[in-house]
């Protein structure tokens, strides 16, 4: 007799995300999940001059001089709040989806995924916009002290006309 199919996984709800990384690569990720409808955090290190989130706002700024401009409404980019690593790292407690989207630099990657460790939800997702699998292995740590964090690497390459976002294995 077949024994019966375990239970399917309750739905994962994607109520807000964080992307590190406020570069060309960091800020159209966070325009494509604000296209979605969903709100994000956009992190980067604190500017040396003037403002403290000058370099995630300059990240956000640049959406609207992109063509094609990678937000569907220039308004939506108000769903895109700044962020720097230090001070606001408790608010990924809030993200059920965190996406690594830094320079390829390992040394780098292993010391921004020590920081959020703490921080990330054990519900949430991890995922890195990186192509080098070696560049991903930092994550591990996180999967071991939040439990169900998966990592896999982001293409947002459907621009703002889709509402997908595809994560693939790495």
């Amino acid at each position: 007799m077949p024994s019966s199919p375990s239970p399917s996984p309750p739905p994962l709800l994607i109520r807000r995300a964080a992307v590190l990384g406020a570069g060309v690569m960091g800020a159209q990720i966070a325009a494509l999940l604000v296209n979605c409808g969903i709100p994000v955090l956009l992190f980067d290190l604190p500017a040396q001059e003037g403002p403290a989130n000058g370099l995630v706002q300059k990240g956000i700024d640049g959406l609207a001089k992109q063509e094609p401009a990678p937000l569907a409404l220039r308004q939506r980019s108000a769903w895109i709040d700044a962020a720097t690593y230090g001070a606001d790292l408790p608010r990924l407690a809030s993200c059920d989806l965190v996406i690594e989207a830094i320079a390829e630099r390992l040394d780098w990657k292993r010391d921004l995924y020590e920081k959020i460790a703490p921080h990330v939800p054990a519900h949430a997702i991890v995922a890195s916009n990186t192509l080098s699998p070696s560049a991903v292995a930092p994550a591990a740590r996180i999967r071991t002290r939040s439990g169900r964090t998966i990592t896999r690497r982001v293409c947002p390459l459907h621009g703002r006309s889709s509402r997908m976002l595809s994560l693939m294995p790495s």
